[in-house]
């Protein structure tokens, strides 16, 4: 998906889109993976709370 628009913006001339669109989605993706390691250390963390 994201190869394909890279290609399309690439082939119609538009590399400075097509950097943008690269940033954006890297930027979004490690937003996503920061984001669900936050959710799974404080589920970790309610868990324990009292200690093992």
């Amino acid at each position: 998906m994201v190869e394909n628009l890279y290609q399309q913006y690439v082939n119609a001339g538009n590399e400075e889109e097509a950097a943008a669109l690269l940033t954006d989605y890297s930027r979004d993706y490690f937003g996503a993976a920061v984001g669900r390691w936050d959710d799974l250390g404080r589920h970790l963390w309610y868990q324990h709370w009292k200690g093992f």
